[in-house]
């Protein structure tokens, strides 16, 4: 229908825009990804721009979200954290953070956080009963024997290379 009024004819073509767009969402979809393919940085640019003008309305809306829906967000999370490449990255994270949050941040505090002595013997007696993390040069958090009370006394008493010939 052409109508000779521009105003009318703006309005019609709108209008029957949106109906297409409503009866043909595939090839809306389509043609929305090359879009966005072809003009990705300029998107993001516009898209950054307009979060810097309305950084309180996109805060607040991100708030009301996020209080609605507080609990799909949670089960999101967890069902993200379950995946395997996930977890070993929170683990290697969460250890990052042990060392950051050790109070001297000394070689003895990281060793004695993230090292456990549970289940392991002595290295030169084979006791059970291990009591302390002997650090052998170089002195690294990472490098260290695990000894037996008795047994690291005598090397702080003989030393080091006199105890290791025996």
């Amino acid at each position: 229908m052409a109508y000779k009024d521009l105003n009318k004819r703006r309005k019609y073509q709108r209008e029957y825009h949106r109906v297409w767009r409503k009866e043909n969402p595939e090839k809306v979809k389509e043609i929305s990804k090359k879009y966005c393919d072809k003009n990705r940085e300029k998107l993001r640019v516009k898209g950054m721009e307009n979060y810097g003008k309305n950084k309180e309305r996109e805060k607040l809306r991100n708030r009301i979200y996020h209080d609605e829906n507080r609990e799909k967000i949670r089960l999101r999370k967890l069902e993200y954290r379950k995946k395997p490449e996930v977890k070993k990255r929170i683990n290697i994270n969460q250890k990052k953070s042990r060392i950051k949050n050790v109070k001297k941040n000394s070689v003895r505090d990281k060793t004695k956080h993230l090292f456990s002595l549970k289940g392991k013997k002595c290295k030169f007696c084979n006791s059970k009963a291990i009591h302390r993390h002997h650090h052998t040069t170089p002195y690294k958090f990472d490098k260290f024997w695990c000894v037996c009370r008795e047994c690291h006394r005598k090397i702080h008493k003989e030393g080091q290379d006199v105890f290791l010939e025996k």
